[in-house]
C-alpha cells in the first residue's frame, strides 16, 4: 500500500483528502501545520514517515511550503537520502517565476490549484505518479 503525506494548514482539506485516499486504497497520514511547527520539524516527520509521496501545501502559517522544500533537500542531501516526489497543493496564484522554480525541481511532480476542481482525477492522477 502507497504511503501520502499530506502537509496542509486546512483541517476540512484534510479530512476531506484522508477519507477519499484512504477509500481509493492508500495509506494516508497528514500534518496539520497550523503555525506551532518549524520547518525543521515537518522535515523530521517526513523523514522519520518515509512516504512514497507528499502533497505540500506552499501557503501556511509559520513554516511556509517553499521553506519545508529547502529544509529536505538540505537534509536529504546531508543524509544521502533519496528525494520524495511533491505534489504542490496552493490556493496561491505563483508568478511564472515561482512555477519555474518549483518545476525545476525534478521531485514537483505537479502542481494544483486550490480548491481541487476535481477530485477523483486529482486521486487518480496520484495513482499514476506512485
Amino acid at each position: 500500500m502507497s504511503k501520502i503525506l499530506i502537509i496542509e494548514d486546512s483541517q476540512p482539506l484534510i479530512s476531506l483528502l484522508t477519507k477519499k485516499l484512504i477509500l481509493e486504497g492508500f495509506d494516508s497520514e497528514f500534518v496539520l501545520q497550523s503555525g506551532n511547527l518549524t520547518r525543521e520539524d515537518i522535515v523530521e516527520q517526513i523523514l522519520d514517515k518515509k512516504p512514497d509521496l507528499i502533497i505540500l501545501d506552499l501557503n501556511m502559517p509559520g513554516a511556509g511550503g517553499i521553506a519545508v522544500l529547502e529544509e529536505l533537500r538540505f537534509k536529504e542531501k546531508e543524509q544521502n537520502l533519496r528525494e520524495f516526489p511533491i505534489v504542490i497543493l496552493t490556493a496561491l496564484d505563483a508568478d511564472q517565476s515561482e512555477i519555474e522554480y518549483l518545476k525545476s525541481n525534478a521531485r514537483i511532480v505537479d502542481y494544483v490549484q486550490k480548491p481541487i476542481a476535481d477530485l477523483p482525477a486529482f486521486v487518480k492522477s496520484l495513482k499514476k505518479l506512485i
